[in-house]
């Protein structure tokens, strides 16, 4: 039930000014949410939104990341009628320096779903909230 909650939550969502939801939290305050409180984030994942995971951890908050993959995106539209060297270059880099900040979020032990937005969200935010539940109960 508590999924489906977190499901329709997340259905709901609007995009807003680029980092402003970010901005907001780096001056969260511990009192804002109890300890250990599940934290889900969506972010297209830039080297700007790095520092606020080791904190939220830090600070025991339990944090998942959602993070739309505009690699993926940009490679799939825009690539179809490029031919363009430099830009495969660049997806390539982007993508590379993606995957760099996606390893130090896991060193973290947070959660990443990377998520390739012509698939649906909803089985991969089912899969990795569900994971840890069911390892727990030895299933």
């Amino acid at each position: 039930m508590q999924l489906r909650k977190i499901l329709t939550c997340l259905s709901r969502v609007r995009i807003g000014k680029d980092g402003g939801a970010l901005d907001y939290l780096e001056n969260l305050s511990t009192r804002m949410f109890p300890s250990k409180a599940l934290l889900i984030m969506v972010s297209p994942l830039t080297n700007r939104d790095w520092s606020l995971f080791p904190r939220l951890k830090m600070q025991g908050y339990q944090v998942v990341l959602i993070s739309p993959n505009p690699i993926n995106f940009t490679s799939q539209y825009m690539a179809i009628n490029n031919s363009d060297k430099e830009f495969h270059l660049a997806l390539r880099a982007a993508a590379y320096e993606r995957q760099l900040l996606i390893r130090n979020i896991l060193r973290l032990e947070i959660p990443v779903i990377d998520w390739k937005v012509d698939q649906p969200l909803s089985p991969l935010v089912r899969h990795t909230l569900c994971r840890p539940l069911l390892s727990r109960r030895g299933w």
